[in-house]
């Protein structure tokens, strides 16, 4: 050795032949840290199904294996946020999707150690595990403090009613009565349409009944009813009400269900012969016969009754002809159709009136007449001893020859009676007359010689 001291100058750093252009060494010994979250998302209202991206920012790149999560807080129940991308930079991408029953009036993790591994890693360049201590919840760099983000997993309330919950209407013309709710967000349109028909427009959600018009058939409709809210969840409901617009149909026979000929009865009780709508080929087939009443033409509706095919009934009082007895059959939707059936009463005897004789003795035949009143008037008759002769209304007669050559001078009685088509005979009206054809006799005495 010859002893010459060494040259222990190092070429510049970066130069030719130095450490650093010579190799790619990094020597690293700080650990990447959380600097920021936020999200893709603008401010606002979301609903169920939306898919929200939440971005997590470190101070240097990092490398991602696995699948990590971020737990947020959103009500009852966590929400968590799934790793899908950003491998390789310095901000990670979390999804996450909004489910049924969360809620939050601004959306956060829900811990500064809500970013988990789930069996994953998280790494910079040379291996060193990223510190997961996301910052302070409501501090600077938390998504709380970037973004206004609101969760509304609740789908709104509501109810909805047709004619106040009628099962049968006889009117296309309906009600709706409805009601909307939403706690979160807020109600923010209505719409509705008959089941195969069309949405109407979204309109505000007025606390008002509303008109609401049925298709013109006789059937069975529903009518649906959405409500959305501000995060746009929604909400279906329906009420169904039937629709009859038809008479129903029936008929009515008094004493009779057969002799449409039976004009007339003796009593005021009579017996209806009824028929209604739900046998038959009459059947309402839509709501069905519900209640039927009776009146006389000059009474009062009977209260609303059952059904029946019989039914026990007064007539008015009073004997007259055209006794009408009015039915009424409503069926379940209000639709009312009348029917009636008219009967003639005859309850009493003849009456009869006297005209003729005048007088009481009579030299040669009397004449007779009488007025004799009956709505069903069928004989007439005068007896006299053992004879009997027919004889008319309103009409002068002579006493029978045969009969009056058959007296005896004398007082003598004659009856007269009538009869009607029911058998009904009056009491006798009596004429007591006297015959006398005998002339006066005169006897003369002369008084004696004095």
């Amino acid at each position: 050795a010859v002893g010459n001291v060494a040259n222990l100058t190092l070429p510049t750093p970066g130069s030719g032949n130095s450490l650093g252009d010579n190799k790619d060494i990094i020597i690293d010994s700080i650990s990447p840290r959380i600097i920021n979250v936020n999200s893709t998302k603008p401010d606002g209202f979301y609903g169920i199904g939306v898919s929200i991206n939440i971005t997590v920012t470190f101070n240097e790149t990092v490398y991602v294996i696995g699948t990590p999560q971020l737990s947020l807080e959103t009500g009852s129940a966590d929400g968590w946020a799934y790793y899908i991308g950003g491998d390789g930079t310095d901000t990670l991408i979390f999804n996450y999707t909004v489910a049924l029953g969360h809620d939050s009036t601004d959306l956060n993790y829900n811990s500064s150690v809500a970013l988990i591994l789930n069996g994953g890693t998280i790494m910079d360049g040379v291996g060193r595990d990223a510190i997961l201590t996301l910052p302070i919840l409501r501090g600077a760099g938390s998504l709380f403090a970037n973004r206004d983000i609101m969760i509304d997993g609740l789908p709104p309330s509501g109810t909805i009613s047709i004619n106040d919950g009628a099962f049968w209407t006889n009117s296309v013309d309906v009600v709706l009565n409805f009601s909307a709710y939403d706690t979160i967000s807020g109600v923010d349109e209505v719409r509705f349409r008959n089941a195969n028909g069309s949405w109407t427009s979204w309109e505000p959600a007025y606390p008002t009944p509303r008109s609401w018009s049925l298709p013109s058939i006789d059937g069975n409709y529903t009518v649906i009813y959405q409500i959305r809210d501000y995060a746009l969840n929604w909400i279906e409901l329906n009420d169904t009400i039937g629709l009859d617009v038809t008479l129903p149909s029936g008929s009515i026979l008094i004493n009779s269900s057969a002799d449409t000929n039976n004009f007339w009865t003796t009593s005021i009780s009579v017996s209806l012969i009824l028929s209604f709508n739900d046998t038959g080929p009459d059947v309402d087939a839509i709501s069905g016969v519900f209640l039927v009443r009776y009146r006389n033409e000059d009474g009062t509706w009977s209260p609303w009754e059952d059904a029946n095919t019989t039914k026990a009934w007064p007539l008015s009082e009073g004997d007259g002809w055209s006794k009408i007895v009015y039915y009424q059959i409503e069926d379940k939707a209000g639709n009312i159709a009348q029917f009636n059936d008219t009967i003639n009463l005859d309850t009493t005897a003849p009456i009869i009136i006297g005209n003729l004789p005048i007088g009481y003795y009579w030299s040669g035949q009397p004449v007779i007449s009488v007025s004799v009143f009956d709505l069903t008037l069928d004989d007439i008759w005068y007896e006299v001893g053992s004879y009997t002769r027919s004889m008319s209304n309103n009409t002068e007669i002579l006493l029978d020859n045969v009969i009056w050559n058959s007296l005896d001078n004398g007082e003598f009685i004659i009856y007269i009676r009538a009869g009607d088509d029911w058998g009904h005979i009056c009491d006798a009206y009596v004429i007591t007359l006297y015959k006398d054809t005998l002339a006066p006799s005169l006897a003369v005495s002369s008084p004696g010689n004095n």
